[in-house]
């Protein structure tokens, strides 16, 4: 098979397409957001952020949904780690699928010079959308990000409740699968942990291996990668001593993790897809044989993580009714403390207002007795200037009567 470094890569006048080709958790959405910040085009009709992605997936929804589709239809989904029926590619089905496929890719990009698509899921169709893409007017570039296989297990884990050993086997088809399709195509593998670290040079190692440039490179949208891409986007990081020590990490995952950061340094490694060749077919002819034995266990496994997630979600109601008596508790609890201490309040003032009222009447009965002893003291002194006012009219009196009774001998 060709290798990319067989296809040089051009700079004539058409249409490219960056596929990014990635496994979920992979960093793909980073990569995506800094290819459309650079210039690509961005879907019309994106998938919305969420809490395990708020900076946003630069994802169309449209052509999500139409995997999902396509998906079913073969009978798989988009967590399945086997492979996918190659015999689907020249059906009919298939053939169904084209027109609407490159449909939703002019209706997602227009005639953009560049456009920056990117899906996990495409990982595992690209046999029919590589062919959807140059009927758009697209010639595909291929972007394959790199991240440790058991980071990506464990945030599956957290993210979907997958169990790590299925996790597992999800990366290897993906990237698998992903490296195989883009051997027809210019492509560049990159180490999300580099890039993260060091976006600048990673991207400008993608636009040299894919040759392309940057049309808004710029100090400007640099400094808006920089606000979007930082190092605690890996919220797990997983070292390549404990990626071998990890009992569910197979030698396959280890050997295709070894042969893509190989292709990541150096793309031209023909050892490294020698590699690659060999845990494929070994890992295609082991899915015939352990897919369907599997099924069961895998299905057994999915009702107890439904049933599990049932209960959790009856547990999480019965805390949130539980918090909500809480809160209701709580707050009655507040009403009465309020109730009561506007009680006490009023008890205070009108305690107050009691022994406001009890000095009041002593003051009154204090008034009271010093007017009657006023009144008193005046009916005394009124009495004593009636008894002086009587005396000194009966002394006039009797000073009156007393020349005539003198007088009267004489005349006798």
């Amino acid at each position: 098979m060709n290798s990319c470094a067989d296809i040089a890569p051009d700079r004539v006048e058409t249409n490219f397409a960056i596929i990014v080709l990635g496994m979920h958790r992979s960093g793909t959405s980073s990569i995506a957001g800094a290819l459309v910040t650079l210039g690509a085009k961005a879907p019309n009709t994106p998938l919305p952020a969420a809490s395990d992605n708020e900076r946003g997936f630069f994802e169309s929804l449209q052509i999500m949904q139409l995997n999902d589709e396509i998906l079913r239809s073969a009978g798989t989904t988009w967590d399945d780690w086997r492979a996918f029926n190659p015999a689907w590619f020249s059906s009919p089905v298939a053939k169904s699928f084209e027109e609407r496929a490159i449909a939703a890719l002019k209706g997602e990009f227009g005639s953009a010079p560049l456009a920056a698509i990117k899906d996990p899921r495409l990982c595992r169709l690209m046999p029919f959308w590589s062919n959807a893409i140059n009927e758009a007017g697209y010639s595909p570039r291929i972007v394959i990000p790199i991240r440790s296989p058991l980071e990506v297990a464990r945030s599956l884990w957290l993210r979907n409740g997958i169990p790590l050993s299925k996790g597992l086997l999800m990366w290897l088809r993906h990237v698998l699968d992903a490296e195989a399709s883009s051997r027809a195509h210019p492509t560049a593998f990159v180490e999300w942990s580099e890039f993260l670290a060091d976006w600048r040079f990673s991207l400008a190692r993608i636009g040299e291996r894919l040759g392309l440039d940057w049309p808004r490179l710029s100090d400007q949208s640099a400094a808006e990668i920089d606000r979007f891409i930082s190092p605690t986007l890996r919220h797990n990081s997983v070292s390549i001593d404990d990626l071998k020590a990890h009992r569910y990490v197979h030698d396959w995952v280890l050997k295709v993790y070894e042969a893509l950061l190989t292709l990541a340094a150096d793309p031209s490694s023909e050892a490294a897809r020698h590699q690659l060749d060999e845990v494929k077919s070994e890992f295609d002819e082991a899915c015939k044989f352990f897919g369907g034995i599997l099924l069961d266990f895998e299905e057994s496994a999915l009702r107890e993580r439904q049933e599990a997630d049932s209960a959790r979600g009856e547990r999480d109601q019965a805390r949130q009714e539980r918090d909500h008596q809480i809160e209701e508790t709580a707050r009655r609890a507040s009403e009465l403390a309020a109730l009561i201490h506007q009680r006490d309040q009023l008890g205070a003032e009108a305690l107050a207002l009691r022994h406001e009222v009890e000095r009041l009447a002593a003051e009154r009965d204090e008034l009271r007795r010093q007017h009657e002893a006023i009144a008193h003291a005046q009916a005394e002194a009124q009495a004593q200037a009636d008894e002086q006012t009587q005396a000194q009219a009966v002394e006039q009196a009797q000073a009156q009567a007393e020349p005539e009774e003198i007088a009267d001998p004489a005349q006798s």
